[in-house]
Protein backbone atom coordinates (compact mmCIF):
# COMPACT_ATOMS: atom_id res chain seq x y z
CA UNK A 1 0.00 0.00 0.00
CA UNK A 2 0.95 3.71 0.24
CA UNK A 3 2.07 3.86 3.53
CA UNK A 4 4.72 0.73 2.93
CA UNK A 5 5.53 2.37 0.09
CA UNK A 6 6.51 5.50 1.55
CA UNK A 7 8.05 3.53 4.60
CA UNK A 8 10.56 1.73 1.37
CA UNK A 9 11.86 5.16 0.24
CA UNK A 10 12.15 6.78 3.51
CA UNK A 11 14.64 3.91 4.53
CA UNK A 12 16.79 4.45 2.04
CA UNK A 13 17.64 7.47 3.59
CA UNK A 14 19.44 4.73 6.11
CA UNK A 15 20.78 5.15 10.11
CA UNK A 16 19.71 8.98 9.85
CA UNK A 17 15.99 8.13 9.13
CA UNK A 18 16.30 5.81 12.30
CA UNK A 19 17.58 8.99 14.22
CA UNK A 20 15.13 11.27 13.21
CA UNK A 21 12.21 8.95 13.71
CA UNK A 22 12.64 8.63 16.87
CA UNK A 23 12.80 12.65 17.60
CA UNK A 24 9.86 13.06 15.17
CA UNK A 25 7.67 10.62 16.91
CA UNK A 26 8.37 11.88 20.04
CA UNK A 27 7.80 16.04 18.97
CA UNK A 28 4.62 14.62 17.29
CA UNK A 29 3.23 13.44 20.44
CA UNK A 30 4.18 16.67 21.97
CA UNK A 31 2.40 18.34 19.78
CA UNK A 32 -1.20 16.23 20.21
CA UNK A 33 -1.05 17.23 23.53
CA UNK A 34 0.30 21.06 23.08
CA UNK A 35 -1.79 23.81 23.83
CA UNK A 36 -1.61 27.48 22.47
CA UNK A 37 -1.44 30.46 24.43
CA UNK A 38 -3.27 33.56 23.12
CA UNK A 39 -1.50 35.63 20.60
CA UNK A 40 -0.58 38.98 21.25
CA UNK A 41 -2.47 41.28 19.45
CA UNK A 42 -0.19 42.93 16.48
CA UNK A 43 0.92 46.80 17.80
CA UNK A 44 1.43 49.53 14.95
CA UNK A 45 -0.93 51.98 13.22
CA UNK A 46 -4.31 50.70 14.50
CA UNK A 47 -4.64 50.59 18.56
CA UNK A 48 -5.13 48.01 20.52
CA UNK A 49 -8.75 48.94 20.99
CA UNK A 50 -9.65 49.34 17.45
CA UNK A 51 -7.98 45.85 16.90
CA UNK A 52 -9.96 44.73 19.56
CA UNK A 53 -13.11 45.76 17.85
CA UNK A 54 -12.66 43.99 14.93
CA UNK A 55 -14.71 40.94 14.51
CA UNK A 56 -13.17 37.65 15.56
CA UNK A 57 -12.78 34.91 12.33
CA UNK A 58 -14.06 32.15 12.18
CA UNK A 59 -13.36 29.77 9.64
CA UNK A 60 -15.56 27.95 7.71
CA UNK A 61 -18.24 29.20 10.27
CA UNK A 62 -21.94 29.28 9.61
CA UNK A 63 -24.62 31.96 10.67
CA UNK A 64 -23.67 35.65 11.05
CA UNK A 65 -22.88 35.42 14.99
CA UNK A 66 -20.30 32.84 14.16
CA UNK A 67 -18.46 34.80 11.05
CA UNK A 68 -19.32 34.75 7.21
CA UNK A 69 -18.77 30.95 5.64
CA UNK A 70 -15.66 30.47 3.86
CA UNK A 71 -16.12 29.43 -0.21
CA UNK A 72 -13.15 30.64 -1.85
CA UNK A 73 -10.86 27.39 -1.45
CA UNK A 74 -9.41 28.22 -4.81
CA UNK A 75 -7.94 31.36 -3.40
CA UNK A 76 -6.74 29.41 -0.84
CA UNK A 77 -7.15 27.15 2.21
CA UNK A 78 -6.73 26.85 6.13
CA UNK A 79 -4.28 25.31 7.24
CA UNK A 80 -5.32 21.69 7.90
CA UNK A 81 -4.49 20.08 11.59
CA UNK A 82 -2.50 16.80 9.56
CA UNK A 83 -0.19 19.65 8.12
CA UNK A 84 -0.08 21.43 10.98
CA UNK A 85 1.00 18.51 12.73
CA UNK A 86 3.87 17.21 10.47
CA UNK A 87 5.10 21.08 10.94
CA UNK A 88 5.37 21.63 14.86
CA UNK A 89 8.31 19.03 15.26
CA UNK A 90 10.22 20.43 12.24
CA UNK A 91 10.10 23.98 13.73
CA UNK A 92 11.00 22.30 17.60
CA UNK A 93 13.27 19.77 17.06
CA UNK A 94 14.55 19.68 13.06
CA UNK A 95 15.88 23.19 13.04
CA UNK A 96 18.90 22.04 11.41
CA UNK A 97 20.57 22.37 8.45
CA UNK A 98 19.75 19.46 6.40
CA UNK A 99 23.09 19.55 4.52
CA UNK A 100 24.49 19.25 7.70
CA UNK A 101 25.98 15.94 8.03
CA UNK A 102 25.44 15.98 11.99
CA UNK A 103 22.70 15.03 14.53
CA UNK A 104 20.44 18.34 13.73
CA UNK A 105 20.93 18.12 10.26
CA UNK A 106 20.26 14.03 10.06
CA UNK A 107 16.78 15.28 11.96
CA UNK A 108 15.90 18.33 9.33
CA UNK A 109 17.05 15.67 6.29
CA UNK A 110 14.67 13.35 7.61
CA UNK A 111 11.63 15.81 7.39
CA UNK A 112 12.47 17.31 4.27
CA UNK A 113 12.72 13.75 2.77
CA UNK A 114 9.93 12.40 4.12
CA UNK A 115 7.98 15.22 2.93
CA UNK A 116 9.65 14.89 -0.44
CA UNK A 117 8.28 10.68 -0.96
CA UNK A 118 4.83 11.68 0.21
CA UNK A 119 4.52 14.16 -2.65
CA UNK A 120 6.00 12.16 -5.08
CA UNK A 121 3.62 9.02 -3.87
CA UNK A 122 0.68 11.08 -4.40
CA UNK A 123 1.17 12.30 -8.05
CA UNK A 124 2.75 8.75 -9.23
CA UNK A 125 6.67 9.65 -9.60
CA UNK A 126 9.89 8.92 -7.67
CA UNK A 127 11.02 11.04 -4.70
CA UNK A 128 14.42 12.53 -6.38
CA UNK A 129 12.00 13.87 -9.10
CA UNK A 130 10.33 16.87 -6.62
CA UNK A 131 12.20 19.81 -6.24
CA UNK A 132 10.83 22.36 -3.75
CA UNK A 133 10.17 25.85 -4.29
CA UNK A 134 8.41 28.54 -2.59
CA UNK A 135 5.06 28.10 -4.46
CA UNK A 136 3.08 27.99 -7.73
CA UNK A 137 4.33 30.82 -9.07
CA UNK A 138 8.04 30.03 -8.53
CA UNK A 139 7.53 27.00 -10.07
CA UNK A 140 5.59 27.45 -13.19
CA UNK A 141 8.74 30.40 -13.41
CA UNK A 142 11.29 27.26 -12.87
CA UNK A 143 9.90 25.47 -15.48
CA UNK A 144 9.24 27.99 -18.10
CA UNK A 145 12.69 30.26 -18.12
CA UNK A 146 14.90 27.72 -16.97
CA UNK A 147 13.68 25.17 -20.31
CA UNK A 148 13.81 28.16 -22.50
CA UNK A 149 16.99 29.04 -21.53
CA UNK A 150 17.90 25.15 -21.59
CA UNK A 151 16.88 25.61 -25.04
CA UNK A 152 19.54 28.15 -26.11
CA UNK A 153 22.11 26.63 -24.60
CA UNK A 154 21.79 23.58 -26.71
CA UNK A 155 21.23 25.85 -29.59
CA UNK A 156 23.92 27.82 -28.93
CA UNK A 157 26.45 24.97 -28.74
CA UNK A 158 24.75 23.04 -31.68
CA UNK A 159 25.70 25.29 -33.71
CA UNK A 160 29.04 26.16 -32.70
CA UNK A 161 30.02 22.23 -32.84
CA UNK A 162 28.63 21.81 -36.19
CA UNK A 163 30.61 25.22 -37.38
CA UNK A 164 33.78 23.90 -36.08
CA UNK A 165 33.64 27.19 -33.45
CA UNK A 166 32.85 30.54 -33.01
CA UNK A 167 35.48 32.62 -32.93
CA UNK A 168 33.15 35.12 -33.99
CA UNK A 169 29.90 34.48 -32.13
CA UNK A 170 28.47 33.74 -34.79
CA UNK A 171 26.31 31.20 -32.11
CA UNK A 172 24.44 33.77 -30.23
CA UNK A 173 23.23 35.20 -33.77
CA UNK A 174 21.94 31.95 -34.86
CA UNK A 175 20.19 31.55 -31.50
CA UNK A 176 18.38 34.78 -32.11
CA UNK A 177 17.19 34.07 -35.26
CA UNK A 178 15.83 30.62 -34.28
CA UNK A 179 14.39 31.46 -31.28
CA UNK A 180 13.03 28.70 -29.19
CA UNK A 181 9.08 28.81 -29.71
CA UNK A 182 6.74 27.87 -26.67
CA UNK A 183 2.92 26.84 -26.90
CA UNK A 184 0.57 27.79 -23.82
CA UNK A 185 -3.49 28.60 -23.96
CA UNK A 186 -4.72 32.32 -23.42
CA UNK A 187 -6.62 30.86 -20.35
CA UNK A 188 -3.35 30.35 -18.46
CA UNK A 189 -2.49 31.87 -14.89
CA UNK A 190 -0.72 34.51 -14.61
CA UNK A 191 1.99 32.70 -13.51
CA UNK A 192 2.93 31.32 -16.78
CA UNK A 193 1.64 34.37 -19.08
CA UNK A 194 3.35 37.10 -17.65
CA UNK A 195 6.46 34.66 -18.00
CA UNK A 196 6.15 33.84 -21.29
CA UNK A 197 5.21 38.08 -22.10
CA UNK A 198 8.74 38.75 -20.30
CA UNK A 199 10.41 36.20 -22.34
CA UNK A 200 8.64 36.95 -25.48
CA UNK A 201 9.45 40.90 -24.51
CA UNK A 202 13.34 40.36 -24.21
CA UNK A 203 13.39 38.36 -27.28
CA UNK A 204 14.69 34.87 -25.34
CA UNK A 205 11.90 32.66 -26.95
CA UNK A 206 8.59 33.61 -29.46
CA UNK A 207 5.11 32.38 -27.54
CA UNK A 208 1.99 31.12 -29.13
CA UNK A 209 -1.27 30.92 -26.99
CA UNK A 210 -4.25 29.09 -28.19
CA UNK A 211 -7.58 29.95 -28.08
CA UNK A 212 -10.28 28.27 -25.80
CA UNK A 213 -13.53 27.27 -26.67
CA UNK A 214 -16.80 28.68 -24.78
CA UNK A 215 -16.26 26.09 -21.94
CA UNK A 216 -12.62 26.97 -21.40
CA UNK A 217 -11.05 23.96 -23.03
CA UNK A 218 -7.99 23.66 -24.88
CA UNK A 219 -8.44 22.03 -28.19
CA UNK A 220 -5.44 18.82 -28.84
CA UNK A 221 -6.07 20.06 -32.34
CA UNK A 222 -5.05 23.75 -31.52
CA UNK A 223 -1.85 23.00 -29.83
CA UNK A 224 -0.90 20.24 -32.71
CA UNK A 225 -1.46 23.30 -35.08
CA UNK A 226 0.36 25.73 -32.95
CA UNK A 227 3.59 23.33 -33.43
CA UNK A 228 6.70 24.51 -34.85
CA UNK A 229 10.15 22.91 -35.76
CA UNK A 230 11.50 25.31 -33.18
CA UNK A 231 9.10 24.28 -30.06
CA UNK A 232 10.41 23.61 -27.02
CA UNK A 233 7.92 23.51 -24.57
CA UNK A 234 4.14 23.28 -24.14
CA UNK A 235 2.25 24.36 -20.89
CA UNK A 236 -1.30 23.95 -20.70
CA UNK A 237 -2.74 24.23 -16.94
CA UNK A 238 -4.69 21.04 -15.78
CA UNK A 239 -7.55 23.06 -14.21
CA UNK A 240 -8.43 27.05 -14.56
CA UNK A 241 -8.08 28.88 -11.86
CA UNK A 242 -11.32 31.23 -12.34
CA UNK A 243 -13.46 29.10 -13.77
CA UNK A 244 -12.56 25.23 -12.52
CA UNK A 245 -12.41 23.90 -15.85
CA UNK A 246 -9.96 20.38 -16.70
CA UNK A 247 -8.27 20.45 -19.85
CA UNK A 248 -7.07 16.79 -21.11
CA UNK A 249 -3.59 16.60 -20.36
CA UNK A 250 -3.16 13.00 -21.09
CA UNK A 251 -4.61 13.38 -24.62
CA UNK A 252 -2.33 16.76 -25.43
CA UNK A 253 0.87 15.55 -24.10
CA UNK A 254 -0.06 12.33 -26.46
CA UNK A 255 -0.63 14.28 -29.85
CA UNK A 256 2.20 16.89 -29.21
CA UNK A 257 4.95 13.44 -28.96
CA UNK A 258 2.80 11.57 -32.07
CA UNK A 259 3.58 14.78 -33.69
CA UNK A 260 7.31 15.05 -32.80
CA UNK A 261 8.10 11.18 -34.02
CA UNK A 262 6.04 12.31 -37.26
CA UNK A 263 7.97 15.76 -37.55
CA UNK A 264 11.39 13.93 -36.63
CA UNK A 265 13.56 16.84 -37.77
CA UNK A 266 14.96 18.41 -34.19
CA UNK A 267 18.30 16.92 -34.69
CA UNK A 268 19.25 19.57 -37.04
CA UNK A 269 18.83 22.14 -34.43
CA UNK A 270 20.64 20.52 -31.27
CA UNK A 271 16.75 19.75 -30.16
CA UNK A 272 16.65 16.44 -30.65
CA UNK A 273 15.18 15.26 -27.44
CA UNK A 274 11.28 16.51 -28.78
CA UNK A 275 8.95 19.14 -27.05
CA UNK A 276 8.95 19.20 -23.50
CA UNK A 277 5.30 18.90 -21.67
CA UNK A 278 4.28 21.18 -19.15
CA UNK A 279 1.06 21.38 -16.86
CA UNK A 280 -0.24 24.24 -13.99
CA UNK A 281 -1.24 21.61 -11.54
CA UNK A 282 -1.89 23.85 -8.60
CA UNK A 283 -5.61 23.82 -8.59
CA UNK A 284 -6.07 20.14 -9.37
CA UNK A 285 -3.40 18.51 -6.99
CA UNK A 286 -5.73 17.02 -4.18
CA UNK A 287 -9.12 17.81 -5.19
CA UNK A 288 -9.14 15.46 -8.29
CA UNK A 289 -6.97 12.54 -9.41
CA UNK A 290 -3.54 13.38 -10.83
CA UNK A 291 -0.63 11.23 -12.27
CA UNK A 292 2.43 12.47 -13.64
CA UNK A 293 2.39 8.96 -15.88
CA UNK A 294 -1.40 9.10 -17.01
CA UNK A 295 -0.67 12.62 -17.77
CA UNK A 296 2.26 12.08 -19.76
CA UNK A 297 3.98 15.36 -18.69
CA UNK A 298 7.45 16.35 -17.71
CA UNK A 299 6.93 18.64 -15.89
CA UNK A 300 4.13 19.78 -13.49
CA UNK A 301 3.47 22.91 -11.00
CA UNK A 302 2.19 22.25 -7.76
CA UNK A 303 0.98 24.66 -4.63
CA UNK A 304 0.69 23.64 -1.25
CA UNK A 305 -1.81 26.53 0.11
CA UNK A 306 -4.46 25.00 -2.64
CA UNK A 307 -4.75 22.08 -0.70
CA UNK A 308 -4.62 22.59 3.26
CA UNK A 309 -0.55 23.34 3.41
CA UNK A 310 0.73 26.78 4.30
CA UNK A 311 1.76 29.70 1.82
CA UNK A 312 5.39 29.64 0.38
CA UNK A 313 5.66 26.06 -0.33
CA UNK A 314 5.24 24.51 -3.49
CA UNK A 315 6.60 21.65 -5.82
CA UNK A 316 8.10 20.79 -9.13
CA UNK A 317 7.85 17.71 -10.71
CA UNK A 318 10.51 16.76 -13.04
CA UNK A 319 10.51 13.99 -15.26
CA UNK A 320 13.91 11.90 -14.32
CA UNK A 321 15.03 13.86 -12.15
CA UNK A 322 18.85 14.41 -12.27
CA UNK A 323 19.13 10.50 -11.38
CA UNK A 324 17.11 9.20 -13.79
CA UNK A 325 17.86 8.74 -17.27
CA UNK A 326 15.94 11.22 -18.93
CA UNK A 327 17.93 13.96 -16.62
CA UNK A 328 20.14 15.21 -19.71
CA UNK A 329 17.59 16.10 -21.59
CA UNK A 330 15.32 17.18 -19.22
CA UNK A 331 17.86 19.27 -17.10
CA UNK A 332 16.58 22.71 -16.78
CA UNK A 333 18.68 25.98 -16.62
CA UNK A 334 18.13 26.58 -12.26
CA UNK A 335 16.51 30.36 -12.42
CA UNK A 336 18.67 30.77 -8.69
CA UNK A 337 22.11 30.20 -8.13
CA UNK A 338 24.20 29.71 -5.24
CA UNK A 339 24.75 26.08 -3.50
CA UNK A 340 23.77 22.93 -4.83
CA UNK A 341 20.39 21.97 -2.93
CA UNK A 342 17.15 20.09 -4.64
CA UNK A 343 20.34 18.48 -6.79
CA UNK A 344 21.44 22.05 -7.79
CA UNK A 345 17.72 23.22 -9.14
CA UNK A 346 17.10 25.70 -6.11
CA UNK A 347 19.65 27.16 -4.29
CA UNK A 348 19.08 28.26 -0.79
CA UNK A 349 18.29 26.02 2.34
CA UNK A 350 15.42 24.59 1.79
CA UNK A 351 11.92 25.67 4.07
CA UNK A 352 11.82 22.14 6.41
CA UNK A 353 8.80 22.68 8.38
CA UNK A 354 6.96 23.94 5.38
CA UNK A 355 8.15 21.10 3.19
CA UNK A 356 6.80 18.39 5.81
CA UNK A 357 3.46 20.54 5.39
CA UNK A 358 3.40 20.51 2.24
CA UNK A 359 4.05 16.87 2.20
CA UNK A 360 1.52 15.94 4.82
CA UNK A 361 -1.22 18.05 3.51
CA UNK A 362 -1.04 16.37 -0.13
CA UNK A 363 -0.86 12.59 1.08
CA UNK A 364 -3.55 13.17 3.20
CA UNK A 365 -5.72 14.64 0.41
CA UNK A 366 -4.69 11.50 -1.96
CA UNK A 367 -4.98 9.05 0.50
CA UNK A 368 -6.41 6.16 -1.09
CA UNK A 369 -10.29 6.73 -1.92
CA UNK A 370 -9.77 10.52 -0.51
CA UNK A 371 -9.79 12.28 -3.64
CA UNK A 372 -12.68 10.41 -5.07
CA UNK A 373 -14.85 10.32 -2.39
CA UNK A 374 -14.08 13.87 -1.47
CA UNK A 375 -15.01 14.88 -4.88
CA UNK A 376 -18.29 13.20 -4.88
CA UNK A 377 -19.24 14.90 -1.66
CA UNK A 378 -18.09 18.26 -2.93
CA UNK A 379 -19.75 17.71 -6.21
CA UNK A 380 -22.89 17.35 -5.02
CA UNK A 381 -22.71 20.51 -2.91
CA UNK A 382 -21.73 22.68 -5.87
CA UNK A 383 -24.82 21.33 -7.76
CA UNK A 384 -26.97 21.90 -4.64
CA UNK A 385 -25.33 25.83 -4.86
CA UNK A 386 -26.23 26.34 -8.11
CA UNK A 387 -29.76 25.02 -8.24
CA UNK A 388 -30.43 26.74 -4.83
CA UNK A 389 -29.26 29.99 -7.08
CA UNK A 390 -31.23 29.37 -9.80
CA UNK A 391 -34.34 28.76 -7.72
CA UNK A 392 -33.80 31.65 -5.52
CA UNK A 393 -32.60 34.33 -7.70
CA UNK A 394 -35.11 36.50 -9.84
CA UNK A 395 -33.02 36.79 -12.67
CA UNK A 396 -30.80 34.83 -14.59
CA UNK A 397 -28.01 32.86 -13.07
CA UNK A 398 -25.26 32.06 -15.67
CA UNK A 399 -23.27 29.08 -15.52
CA UNK A 400 -19.87 29.21 -16.77
CA UNK A 401 -17.69 26.56 -17.98
CA UNK A 402 -18.56 23.06 -18.33
CA UNK A 403 -21.69 21.14 -16.45
CA UNK A 404 -20.71 19.68 -13.20
CA UNK A 405 -22.00 15.83 -13.34
CA UNK A 406 -22.12 14.25 -9.77
CA UNK A 407 -19.75 11.90 -10.93
CA UNK A 408 -16.52 11.38 -13.43
CA UNK A 409 -18.37 10.40 -16.80
CA UNK A 410 -16.39 7.10 -17.91
CA UNK A 411 -15.80 9.07 -21.24
CA UNK A 412 -15.79 12.67 -20.36
CA UNK A 413 -13.93 15.33 -22.71
CA UNK A 414 -11.04 15.80 -20.08
CA UNK A 415 -10.49 12.13 -20.41
CA UNK A 416 -12.12 9.14 -18.98
CA UNK A 417 -13.03 8.82 -15.35
CA UNK A 418 -11.99 12.60 -15.42
CA UNK A 419 -13.88 15.36 -13.89
CA UNK A 420 -15.07 18.11 -16.67
CA UNK A 421 -14.50 20.75 -14.29
CA UNK A 422 -13.13 20.74 -10.70
CA UNK A 423 -16.25 19.52 -8.36
CA UNK A 424 -15.39 22.05 -6.00
CA UNK A 425 -15.48 24.95 -8.01
CA UNK A 426 -18.85 26.88 -9.33
CA UNK A 427 -18.24 30.18 -11.34
CA UNK A 428 -21.54 32.12 -12.27
CA UNK A 429 -23.07 35.22 -13.50
CA UNK A 430 -25.17 37.46 -12.75
CA UNK A 431 -26.05 39.33 -15.58
CA UNK A 432 -26.80 43.26 -15.34
CA UNK A 433 -25.52 43.33 -11.72
CA UNK A 434 -21.48 43.62 -10.47
CA UNK A 435 -19.97 41.21 -8.44
CA UNK A 436 -18.37 43.75 -6.25
CA UNK A 437 -21.62 45.61 -5.44
CA UNK A 438 -22.98 42.15 -4.86
CA UNK A 439 -19.90 40.63 -2.71
CA UNK A 440 -19.86 43.59 -0.73
CA UNK A 441 -23.45 43.09 0.13
CA UNK A 442 -23.01 39.82 1.50
CA UNK A 443 -19.73 40.49 2.65
CA UNK A 444 -21.11 39.92 6.26
CA UNK A 445 -22.24 36.39 5.68
CA UNK A 446 -20.07 35.56 2.85
CA UNK A 447 -17.03 35.27 1.46
CA UNK A 448 -15.79 34.12 -1.96
CA UNK A 449 -14.44 36.31 -5.05
CA UNK A 450 -15.44 38.30 -8.01
CA UNK A 451 -12.12 36.72 -9.92
CA UNK A 452 -9.42 34.95 -9.12
CA UNK A 453 -8.02 36.21 -5.43
CA UNK A 454 -4.47 36.24 -6.54
CA UNK A 455 -4.91 38.64 -9.44
CA UNK A 456 -7.91 40.58 -8.44
CA UNK A 457 -7.87 44.45 -7.74
CA UNK A 458 -7.77 47.54 -9.37
CA UNK A 459 -10.05 49.09 -11.80
CA UNK A 460 -12.88 46.67 -12.94
CA UNK A 461 -12.43 44.93 -16.01
CA UNK A 462 -13.37 41.71 -17.93
CA UNK A 463 -11.09 38.51 -16.46
CA UNK A 464 -9.15 37.26 -19.37
CA UNK A 465 -10.17 33.66 -18.98
CA UNK A 466 -13.99 34.74 -19.10
CA UNK A 467 -13.19 36.92 -22.27
CA UNK A 468 -11.23 34.15 -24.11
CA UNK A 469 -14.54 31.91 -23.39
CA UNK A 470 -16.50 34.63 -25.43
CA UNK A 471 -19.06 35.20 -21.99
CA UNK A 472 -20.95 38.67 -22.73
CA UNK A 473 -19.57 41.07 -20.90
CA UNK A 474 -22.71 42.06 -18.77
CA UNK A 475 -22.60 38.52 -17.52
CA UNK A 476 -18.43 38.79 -16.62
CA UNK A 477 -18.69 41.79 -14.93
CA UNK A 478 -21.64 40.05 -12.80
CA UNK A 479 -19.49 36.91 -12.57
CA UNK A 480 -18.80 35.19 -8.78
CA UNK A 481 -16.32 32.47 -8.17
CA UNK A 482 -17.93 30.08 -5.54
CA UNK A 483 -15.55 27.08 -4.54
CA UNK A 484 -15.57 24.71 -1.43
CA UNK A 485 -13.39 22.50 0.48
CA UNK A 486 -13.04 20.19 3.37
CA UNK A 487 -15.23 21.63 5.54
CA UNK A 488 -18.09 23.11 3.51
CA UNK A 489 -21.53 21.48 4.39
CA UNK A 490 -24.50 21.47 3.30
CA UNK A 491 -25.91 24.14 5.53
CA UNK A 492 -23.66 26.45 4.49
CA UNK A 493 -24.52 26.10 0.76
CA UNK A 494 -28.56 27.05 1.80
CA UNK A 495 -26.95 30.17 3.88
CA UNK A 496 -24.97 31.13 1.17
CA UNK A 497 -27.74 31.21 -1.70
CA UNK A 498 -30.48 32.27 0.60
CA UNK A 499 -27.99 35.06 1.56
CA UNK A 500 -26.98 35.94 -1.81
CA UNK A 501 -30.23 35.22 -3.62
CA UNK A 502 -31.49 38.16 -1.82
CA UNK A 503 -28.83 40.56 -2.38
CA UNK A 504 -29.14 39.95 -6.03
CA UNK A 505 -32.42 40.37 -5.91
CA UNK A 506 -32.70 43.24 -3.42
CA UNK A 507 -29.77 44.71 -6.09
CA UNK A 508 -32.49 43.96 -9.41
CA UNK A 509 -34.64 46.75 -7.59
CA UNK A 510 -32.24 49.50 -7.57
Amino acid sequence: GRESSLQMRTMALGRSVSLGAVVLASAIHAVAAFSFPALPLPVGRASRAQIARRPALSMCASGADKGPVYMDYSGTTPVYTVAFKAMFPMLAEGWGNPSSDHYYGRIAKTGLETARAQVATAIGCEPHEIVFTSGGTEANNMVIKGAVERARSLLTEHFATNMGGDSLGWSSMYVDQLRPHVVASTVEHPAVLEVLKWLQDKDRCDVTLVEVDSLGRVSPDAVVAALRTETVLVSVMHANNEVGTVNNIAEISKRVREWCDLYGERGKQGLADGILMHTDACQSVGKIPVNVATMGVDYLSMAGHKFGAPKGIGAVYMKGGLEGPLADGNRLEPIMHGASQENGMRAGTENVALAAGLGAAVWKATEEGAVEEEGARLAALTRSLLVQLEAKCAGTVALNGPELPLSPPTDGPAGAGVWPRLPNTLSVGFPGLQAKDLLAAVQDTVCASAGAACHAGGAPKVSGVLAAMGVAESTAFGTVRFSLGRDSVEEQVTDVADAVAAAANKLRLR
